[in-house]
This record gives structure tokens, C-alpha cells and sequence, in this order.
């Protein structure tokens, strides 16, 4: 028997003063008064000082010393451990991403976790973990499945390690802080990472992993076919010719491995009447008010992957081609203006473009092919893939003229003109589709993905997607193209934590004060009745 509060056990002591009492007693006197009256002569008795007297045995005196002890015991806390283990709280965390798929090593994983939970994990309280393809709580092992796609396990170790006091992580890479179960696969796949087309070129980015060996690429486009014998490792491939009519361009990479998500990718001309705008800085209104007039044009303030970065009086967001403004500082009303001729300047009318002020750019960016020159004064430059513009966009200034619209209207074709015609969709990564192709989408059985009203596509399933646009059906390839989910070798590794192993575990145990609590009960109620028998 142990007790969670042995310093109680100090109150044994008080024991002693029933003792003490018990020893004190007055010596009485048996006295016959023959008449009532003459009880007043009777002298006072009172026992002398020392009337100690060696204690009498007594049942009561032992039962009541009993009960004393019993009071305290319980109030120590007595409890005896028992042989049955506490119940834990474990979360198990599934890896679900697409490179998982090779070697099964998804099904040994919901394998070995259902003998953990039918074995040295029964009676535990588990939560099983997973994207599939969002991060979420399952109800059970046999929900886990795998995309074709790369899964972030922090979303999931986080949600997993807020609940349990042991996460047990099913991947193929370790991962600190938990404890692990690794599935690894022999080294040895080859894959395509990316995918470029063009009128005139493909473009093909490799990866690969293992001993080097012979491989044979193979490209398709219309009626036409191209097979090239190649020798692994090898980072790039490409070829030229004529794109420009193709309306779709496949790539395969003929190889012997045991991952075939990544060996094929697929190209399909979608045409440029869509251009996603990412916006940010100061005066975005006026912009996005321009902006959104412009049919195929979808504005983003999420600094998140667009053809087109517009910055006011900040560095534009990421994009293949973008636009600063820069408020102009010193600004004037142009006198004589060199004649435009550019294609971002076509439809301007000068005499617009300094209704509201110009200015002359900042000294770092003057650097560039000169569009628009005030007085001399350089107001609009081209400098690579970004426009450095110096025009005071006030609500009664130059964005109330019929240039305003104009001029972001070629700045969209401008940025278009340099996109591929060649859309190539990526599992796990949105992609926007034609307007008109928001109206639904067929899917291969079982497949994963998501269409937004605004047609953002978000497959997680690799594989032929169909939709409609303009009347006609059209389909485009979910391809896998991630460096990451094509190194499928991970490392092997058994659980690094023994479940069933009783060092550490915490044991039921089992109460004993409330038995102490009613055996002082008892017994002070049969000293109690043994007093009132002994009167």
C-alpha cells in the first residue's frame, strides 16, 4: 500500500493524548446518606493531585484508538497499484503523399498501425491523422488513402501533438519530436519535373535517383512523334520545331521503375483569354476598378501566383511581367512629349497622361528602354519584365480619362504575349481555368479535386480532367511534376518506441481511503454502543 499524502500520517501522534486521557482519573467514593437532609454535612471529596492510576483495560479505549488510525490513514491517501496499465493518448499521423504510393508502402502503413492498435496500443485512446487530401481527424485506419500530390505534415503534427502525449508518425523520413514507423523503397526512380512548351521548343527538367542506367524519351504532339534514347542521370531535355498548331504535347519517359506518377506529363493549349493580376501597395481601387473591366482578368491581393504584379509605390508582387508606380515627386504638366511607340503606349493620348501631374522616375529606376519622355524627363520606363511608371493616379486625375483603361488594357496583353499558350496543371497547386469553364468538371472515378466558382481548379488526383468551355469540351492532365515526391526512397526504420514496454507507463490504481473512512465509521460506532452497554 502507498499514500499520495504520506506526511498525513504525522496525525498517528494524537493517538497519544487518548492515552494521556485515559490514564486521568478521579477516585470516587461510594457514600450511603440515610436521610436527604442530611446530604449538606456531607464533606467535599476532591480527588487528590496524583489520582493517575494505571489504566483499566477497556474495549472502548482500543476501538477508539483503532477508529483514530483508521481517520488518518484514509486522510493520507492510501492506494494499491494495480497490474493494469493507464489508458495513453496516442495520435498516429499518416504520410499520404504520392511518393508513398511506390512499393505499397500506404497499405504496410495502415497495416502495421492496425497492429499497434489491436496489439501493444489496446486500450489506448487513439486519433489517426491524414490529409486526404485536407489535413483532418479520421474516424479510422481504414479511411487513410494516398493523393498524388505533396502533403505538409506540419498542419497535421500540430492538430496531432495538441491532444496526445505520444505521436507515432507513418512516413518514409523521420521527423523530430515523435516517434517513428519508416517505410522505405530501393533507389531507383526516374522522373519529369517540369514541363515547358512553347511554339517552337519542349522543354523537359529531369530527376534521378540510383545507379545510372538507359532510358528513351518520347515525345507526341498532332500526328507527329519524336522517341530519343537517353542515359540517366541526365537534368534537362529539349527539343525544337513547329508547336504552334498542336493543341496538345506529351512527354513520357520510358523507364524501368516502380513509380509511374512522375514518367508522364502533358501540355494542353488552353489560349490566353485568362491572366490572373496580383495588386499591392496603396490606391488599389482605382486598379482594380480598371482592371476588372478587362474580360479573362482575375485580381489577387494575396501576393499568390499571377502572370502579372502591379505595385503602387511598392515592389509589385512576383510575376513574369509586372508594373510599378511610383508617385511622382516634383510633378509637372508636360510640354512636349517624344512620340510614343510601344505597344504599351498605343491608344494613349499624351495629352491625358499629364492631366492629373508626371513626374520624373527616381534616379534607380531610369535604367531601361525609355516609353514615355516628358520634357525630356524619363516618366515611363521598361526595364526588363518590369514598367516603372511616374503618373499621379488621383481619382480627378489621369485614372478619369479614356487612357487609363487603355493603358492597363495593353499592359494585360502585354503580359499575356509572354505567357506560353501551353497550359501545364500540377496536382496539389490551383490552377485557373478559361471563365467560361466554372460550370463543372468530369473527373476519372474516385478522383480528388475541387472547382471554384471563379474557376479555380484543384486537383489532387493525377490523370484527364474534362470540362466545357465555349461549347466545346476541352481536357487537361493533372500532372505530378514535384522534385520532392519523386525521391522515393526514404529510409526503413522500425518503431523507435516500444508500446507494450512497462517502463514508464503509469498503473490503475486503486483507492483505499473510502474503506479507511468506513472502518473509522464503524468502529467509532461500536465504541460508542460498548459506552452506552458499560453505563
Amino acid at each position: 500500500m502507498t499514500f499520495e499524502s504520506p506526511g498525513a500520517l504525522w496525525a498517528l501522534t494524537s493517538l497519544a493524548l487518548l492515552v494521556i486521557f485515559s490514564l486521568w482519573r478521579q477516585a470516587a467514593a461510594r457514600t450511603i446518606v440515610p436521610s436527604v437532609g442530611l446530604w449538606k454535612k456531607i464533606p467535599e471529596r476532591n480527588p487528590p493531585i496524583r489520582a493517575l492510576r494505571r489504566p483499566k483495560w477497556r474495549v472502548e479505549l482500543l476501538l477508539q484508538a483503532l477508529a483514530i488510525a483508521a481517520t488518518v490513514t484514509a486522510l493520507a491517501g492510501p492506494f494499491a497499484t494495480t497490474s493494469k496499465a493507464k489508458s495513453r493518448k496516442v495520435a498516429l499521423v499518416f504520410d499520404t503523399s504520392a511518393r508513398m504510393q511506390a512499393g505499397g508502402r500506404i497499405e504496410k502503413a495502415r497495416t502495421e498501425a492496425r497492429r499497434l492498435a489491436d496489439g501493444p496500443l489496446a486500450g489506448d485512446e487513439l486519433s489517426i491523422y491524414a490529409a486526404v487530401p485536407a489535413p483532418a481527424r479520421l474516424k479510422g485506419i481504414d479511411e487513410v488513402r494516398g493523393i498524388d500530390a505533396h502533403v505538409d505534415l506540419e498542419p497535421l503534427l500540430a492538430a496531432a501533438r495538441q491532444g496526445a502525449e505520444h505521436v507515432i508518425v507513418f512516413g518514409d523520413r523521420p521527423v523530430a519530436g515523435t516517434h517513428g514507423m519508416l517505410f522505405g523503397n530501393p533507389e531507383g526512380n526516374s522522373g519529369i519535373t517540369e514541363l515547358t512548351v512553347t511554339d517552337d521548343e519542349v522543354f523537359v527538367r529531369l530527376v534521378h535517383h540510383g545507379a545510372p542506367r538507359k532510358a528513351t524519351i518520347r515525345l507526341e504532339w498532332g500526328s507527329q512523334k519524336v522517341e530519343k534514347p537517353i542515359d540517366l542521370p541526365l537534368d534537362r531535355w529539349f527539343h525544337k520545331g513547329d508547336f504552334s498548331k498542336a493543341g496538345e504535347v506529351r512527354v513520357a519517359l520510358e523507364v524501368a521503375d516502380g513509380f509511374p506518377l512522375d514518367d508522364s506529363v502533358r501540355a494542353t493549349r488552353l489560349g490566353s483569354g485568362r491572366i490572373t493580376v496580383a495588386v499591392g501597395g496603396t490606391g488599389i481601387p482605382l486598379l482594380e476598378r480598371a482592371l476588372g473591366s478587362i474580360p479573362g482578368v482575375a485580381i489577387r491581393r494575396d501576393g499568390g501566383e499571377a502572370r502579372l504584379g502591379v505595385g503602387v509605390d511598392a515592389p509589385p508582387p512576383k510575376a513574369p511581367f509586372s508594373v510599378w508606380l511610383h508617385s511622382p515627386e516634383g510633378r509637372f504638366k508636360p510640354q512636349a512629349w517624344d512620340p510614343p511607340g510601344h505597344p504599351l503606349t498605343e491608344g494613349l493620348r499624351t495629352s491625358e497622361l499629364g492631366q492629373g501631374g508626371v513626374g520624373e522616375l527616381p534616379p534607380e529606376a531610369r535604367a531601361g528602354v525609355p516609353l514615355l519622355v516628358a520634357d525630356g524627363k524619363r516618366v515611363a520606363v521598361l526595364n526588363g519584365t518590369v514598367l516603372h511608371l511616374s503618373i499621379d493616379l488621383a481619382p480627378q486625375g489621369w485614372s478619369s480619362t479614356p487612357s487609363f483603361p487603355i493603358f492597363w488594357k495593353n499592359v494585360v496583353d502585354f503580359g499575356l504575349k509572354g505567357a506560353s499558350a501551353f497550359a501545364v496543371v500540377r496536382t496539389g497547386r490551383p490552377f485557373d481555368l478559361p471563365p467560361e469553364a466554372s460550370e463543372g468538371v468530369w473527373a476519372p472515378p474516385g478522383a480528388l479535386f475541387s472547382l471554384s466558382p471563379s474557376g479555380r481548379f484543384l486537383a489532387y488526383t493525377r490523370g484527364e480532367y474534362v470540362f466545357r468551355a465555349a461549347g466545346v469540351e476541352r481536357s487537361v492532365e493533372a500532372n505530378l511534376l514535384d522534385e520532392r515526391e519523386s525521391d522515393t526512397a526514404g529510409v526503413t526504420r522500425p518503431l523507435d518506441w516500444d508500446p507494450s514496454a512497462p517502463a514508464g507507463r503509469e498503473f490503475v490504481r486503486r483507492g483505499l481511503a473510502g474503506w479507511m473512512a468506513a472502518l473509522a465509521l464503524v468502529l467509532v460506532m461500536l465504541a460508542w454502543v460498548l459506552q452506552r452497554r458499560s453505563d
